[in-house]
């Protein structure tokens, strides 16, 4: 999740986040920890207290993806890794889902044994296609490379339903596990973003 427009990235908005949710989370002793995930790996960072348990989490999130890793995600490898460690706690999900693989099963098998909030990171590029063009592409579902006219009205509209299919299809799997779906764009006031996000789940705690 590297890619993106100019400014702040997919990326360093996920770092954001994270760091700043370990902050809020972890205040009155409240335990936390990270599991950070790349098709092939996976990073734990066990739960924690304190300021410099937060920092810890942010150098890990500094590494940054292992280049070597799959330019798409396993998107059910990663909820089913979480599922398997989380129990009866509150985890957030940040991920731009964009991605590989049936998630819906191990997403309800997370959500029965926890409290599940899902953040995901959008950045413009994800959902209108420049007119740039001859641009390569690549197929999210097999790494294939093609080369393509941008401008092509025939291909702008293949690829405009086929964010529409990824949408309806992302809300309706995160609806039927009852797991709230937060939008956070590269582009968003982020603190404005959270306060939203924790008023909506203190909301539905009640």
């Amino acid at each position: 999740m590297v890619v993106g427009g100019p400014g702040r990235g997919k990326q360093d908005l996920l770092a954001e986040l994270a760091l700043i949710l370990a902050r809020v989370l972890g205040r009155n002793g409240n335990r936390v920890g990270a599991i950070l995930y790349d098709t092939g790996t996976t990073r734990i960072v066990p739960p924690g207290t304190g300021r410099s348990h937060a920092l810890r989490i942010g150098r890990e999130l500094d590494r940054g993806p292992d280049s070597r890793a799959a330019a798409t995600t396993d998107l059910a490898a990663m909820l089913d890794t979480v599922a398997s460690l989380a129990r009866r706690c509150l985890v957030v999900v940040i991920s731009d889902f964009i991605g590989t693989g049936e998630w819906q099963r191990p997403l309800f098998r997370l959500a029965h044994r926890n409290e599940v909030v899902a953040l995901r990171i959008v950045d413009g590029a994800d959902e209108a296609l420049p007119e740039a063009g001859l641009i390569v592409v690549e197929d999210a579902e097999t790494g294939e490379q093609l080369l393509v006219d941008s401008a092509d009205p025939w291909f702008r509209a293949r690829f405009s339903d086929g964010v529409d299919e990824r949408e309806a299809g992302l809300r309706s799997g995160m609806r039927r596990a009852g797991v709230p779906l937060h939008r956070v764009d590269t582009g968003s006031d982020l603190l404005e973003t959270l306060l939203k996000v924790i008023t909506e789940t203190q909301r539905r705690r009640r």
